[in-house]
């Protein structure tokens, strides 16, 4: 079995930043040790939790770098930051995630197009094939259903993507309708660990052939993100069902201001420092008094304080 199906879930890593608004390597270091620990694999560079789209250039690879260090071959480390951008600069960007080492390249879909239409499907299977061909390595298909032709997957490509390109090493999926999320799981988990984005649909997943899924939340709550895959696998829905409805109360409070509260939130846990990339601001008043009641209210305080 694969490390990455051995690691059912995955966080978007957050990003520590100094008071100056640098990088803080000791505190990203001291998070993934954490994590590592609680056996998350992290999504490095993400664009909301990990603030991808605010960081250089040179952050992103400093980033990877250190993920490499911390967590390879210990849980799945992957490269998530290459931009919604021309074809060419995300091949650039995916070569050189691959070449620091990491266990795999995210590839989002293109943005959909004018007035939010979804990408046509020749498009899309050019873009995906453009990237299949030029980039060596373990590649994972970050997909959007928003994104996708009449916002529905194309399973019969992507079944001969997968015939014709072997380094495709996973899928992580952002799908809507469960009908949908359990076709991709039935089609491809044999073949590569299927995640789900966000804990509300993970039984399904589980249920097709999935191993898990990938959330922010699995920053703060590790243990309850895990609890909800070890209980289903053991047939205990009573305790799985009681960690995702702690884990969807979590999520819900942490939405309110998105990457400001996941931040603050491990931050409040020892973690790391406040700090995230203006124009966002730390969070503060009731908004922070929010996060730090729910970390209360669901033991997260005691239960994942630490330094790792």
């Amino acid at each position: 079995m694969p490390m990455s199906a051995k690691t059912p879930n995955l966080a978007a890593c957050v990003t520590p930043l100094t008071s100056r608004g640098a990088l803080d390597e000791a505190a990203l270091r001291r998070h993934m040790r954490f994590m590592r620990k609680r056996n998350i694999g992290l999504c490095l560079g993400a664009y909301n939790t990990g603030q991808g789209l605010l960081l250089t250039p040179r952050e992103v690879r400093r980033i990877y770098e250190i993920g490499v260090e911390e967590l390879k071959g210990k849980v799945p480390v992957y490269a998530v930051s290459l931009g919604y951008t021309a074809t060419a600069v995300v091949i650039k960007k995916a070569r050189e995630a691959a070449a620091i080492g990491v266990d795999g390249v995210q590839l989002y879909p293109p943005r959909p197009g004018p007035a939010a239409s979804p990408v046509p499907l020749k498009e899309l299977d050019r873009f995906y094939r453009d990237l299949f061909e030029a980039v060596d390595g373990p590649l994972v298909l970050g997909l959007q259903s928003e994104n996708m032709p009449e916002k529905t997957f194309p399973v019969d490509v992507m079944r001969k993507w997968f015939d014709e390109y072997p380094h495709i090493a996973g899928i992580n999926c952002t799908a809507r309708d469960e009908g949908q999320l359990r076709v991709i799981s039935q089609t491809f988990g044999s073949r590569v660990p299927v995640r789900n984005s966000g804990a509300g649909n993970v039984f399904a997943n589980l249920e097709s052939g999935g191993v898990g899924f990938l959330g922010s939340e699995a920053n703060v709550a590790p243990t309850f993100v895990n609890n909800i895959v070890s209980a289903w696998k053991r047939g205990d829905m009573a305790a799985a069902k009681e960690n995702l409805a702690k884990v969807q109360r979590l999520g819900a409070v942490l939405r309110q201001a998105s990457v400001r509260s996941e931040q603050a939130a491990v931050h409040l846990l020892g973690r790391i420092g406040p700090t995230i990339r203006r124009p966002y601001l730390p969070l503060e008043g009731e908004q922070l008094r929010a996060v730090a009641a729910v970390l209360d209210e669901l033991g997260i305080s005691t239960l994942e304080r630490g330094d790792g």
